[in-house]
Parts: structure tokens; sequence; C-alpha cells
């Protein structure tokens, strides 16, 4: 049964990241702040992206597709290695 749930939770998340990655509305075209570790405050960053996350009420799948290319260095590593099954 856990496998089945985690199946039906990635298959939902891809479902999702398909969807917004063809969204064509103008708000896509946003431009974030970049973030690299040990140089930006990860608080203000957090805090503009969750900003503009409740400004054009993105989910959090639409913030988790467009992030990736505005993290810089070890923030950009993490993010191509996280597994949205693995919490821990």
């Amino acid at each position: 049964m856990a496998s089945e749930s985690g199946c039906d939770s990635t298959q939902m998340l891809l479902a999702e990241l398909v969807k917004t990655l063809n969204s064509q509305r103008p708000c896509d075209n946003i431009d974030l702040l970049f973030f690299r570790p040990g140089m930006n405050n990860s608080n203000k960053w957090v805090s503009h992206v969750q900003k503009i996350k409740h400004e054009l009420d993105w989910s959090d799948v639409q913030v988790l597709a467009k992030i990736v290319r505005f993290l810089l260095s070890d923030a950009k590593r993490w993010y191509e290695r996280w597994n949205p099954d693995n919490r821990y």
C-alpha cells in the first residue's frame, strides 16, 4: 500500500508539474531573486518567494517548478537530488 500511495503522489506531482510548465499565463515570466547559499539570506529569499506565490496564487508545485532556475551552487545541487517522497 505504501508504494501505491507513493506512486499516486508522484503521479499527481508530475501531472501538476506538466500543467504548470505548459501554462502560458503572463505571470509565468516573473523573475525571482537568485539564491546562492552563503551569499544570500535564505529567510529573505523564502519571504520573497512566498510573497510572489501569494500574489500570483501559485500552488506549492508551481513554486517548485519555477524556482529551480533561480537556485545556484549547493541549492541547485540539493534541488536536483531532492525527492518529494523522501521528506526526512
